[in-house]
């Protein structure tokens, strides 16, 4: 994470998702993808870009990503 404020707001929201469920889902991509939105509504391309700039990295290959191309 770039900063310890994205780093906490990244982990509220992880706990979040998990405590609605979510996680039995077993799919990292879209909890990534969800995630992102959340914190900035966008395009799927600009969300993969979003991702990389709170600091969580690029989102894992998934066929949303893919869809994109």
């Amino acid at each position: 994470m770039r900063s310890s404020s994205s780093r906490i707001l990244w982990e509220v929201l992880i706990d979040a998702y998990r405590l609605l469920g979510f996680e039995k889902l077993g799919d990292e991509a879209f909890r990534s993808l969800v995630l992102a939105r959340i914190i900035e509504p966008t395009s799927k391309a600009d969300t993969i870009r979003d991702l990389e700039e709170i600091g969580a990295g690029p989102a894992p290959e998934h066929p949303l990503q893919l869809a994109q191309t």
